[in-house]
Formats: structure tokens, C-alpha cells, sequence
């Protein structure tokens, strides 16, 4: 079971997707990526994510909503996710979703987000795991949802969307968090 408390302040698609997924749960386990289809929720697929973990290295994006292709300018599908997050914080990015992978449990980051035709806005994204369907963890779908613009910030030739993280957090979905390991 999700611990929604530490959902409460999160936009109410955040809590729609948490409740989604919670549905799609089987004995208590994580959810199969073959029991997941993205057009029971029609209204949150534009802003959908899914990274596979390939070799504990890679984040491949096997699916990407059309407002998260906006943000960054281009189809993303198909590229490491960790190509697109600035080199200061892929270490961290890549620590904390495998941590989350590892425990299972889901992870709700905050940042500011500058896309790439220059519009700068608060975002939360809410990760949640799938296995895969030879068994084991390795997928993470992410619920992106974004704030009215808070500024506009030209980007420079040829630079991608910048994430500035403002909060990270792991919920627990039954089995704990890290930071309580």
C-alpha cells in the first residue's frame, strides 16, 4: 500500500496516477509492466515517462507523453534519460532510482524545469515501479505534472531543458524507504 501521506501536498493528477497504479497491484507486489496500459488514463498520458534500467547504467525511455517531448524539444523515446539530465546531477539520478528499484519504492522529485523553448516552471514527478515481464524490477513510470510558468529564460543554441532539484523523497509503497534501511 502506497503511504499517501507523504503524497498529501502533491497535485491531485499525482494522486490519481498513486491510485492507478495501486490498482494494478497483485498480492501486494509490484505491479507487471504487461498489466499496465497508459489509456486507462487518457488525461495523464501526455505527461507519462518510462525509464528501463539496462545494466544498472542506463535509462532507456520507452515511453514519453507528448508534453514531456515538448519540454525537451524533441522525440526522447529511445535515448538514456541520464543524456538528458545535466552531468552535475546524473550521478545522483541514477543512485536514487536504483535505490528505489533495489527496495522497491516509489520517488517524488521537485524541481525547476527550464524546457527548451524557454518557459521556467515548478514540477513534481511521481515514480512508481513495474516489473518486468521475466520478473524482477526494472522499470519506473513517472507522472510528470507541471505549474502555471513562473518565469521565461531564453536557452542558449542547442541546449537542452535544465532541472534545477528542489526535493527528493522515496515512498514507501510496503516494503520501506532507504533512508529507514
Amino acid at each position: 500500500m502506497i503511504n499517501t501521506a507523504n503524497l498529501s501536498d502533491c497535485n491531485p493528477n499525482i494522486l490519481q496516477f498513486a491510485d492507478i497504479w495501486q490498482s494494478l497491484r497483485k498480492e501486494g507486489g509490484v505491479p507487471s509492466r504487461a498489466d499496465f496500459d497508459p489509456t486507462v488514463m487518457p488525461r495523464l498520458m501526455p505527461n507519462l515517462i518510462m525509464h528501463q534500467i539496462v545494466d544498472r547504467q542506463k535509462m532507456i525511455i520507452r515511453l514519453a507523453g507528448t508534453a514531456l517531448r515538448a519540454r525537451y524539444g524533441e522525440e526522447i523515446t529511445g535515448k538514456d534519460y541520464l543524456d538528458l539530465v545535466p552531468p552535475e546531477r546524473r550521478d545522483g539520478a541514477l543512485k536514487a532510482v536504483l535505490s528505489a528499484i533495489d527496495m522497491p519504492c516509489g520517488l517524488l522529485v521537485r524541481n525547476v524545469v527550464r524546457s527548451t523553448q524557454g518557459r521556467v516552471v515548478n514540477t513534481e514527478a511521481l515514480g512508481l515501479p513495474f516489473e518486468s515481464t521475466t520478473g524482477g524490477v526494472d522499470r519506473y513510470l513517472y507522472l510528470s505534472s507541471e505549474s502555471e510558468p513562473i518565469g521565461f529564460k531564453t536557452p542558449e543554441a542547442g541546449e537542452s531543458a535544465i532541472f534545477m532539484e528542489s526535493d527528493r523523497r522515496f515512498i514507501d509503497i510496503g516494503f520501506g524507504t532507504p533512508e529507514a534501511a
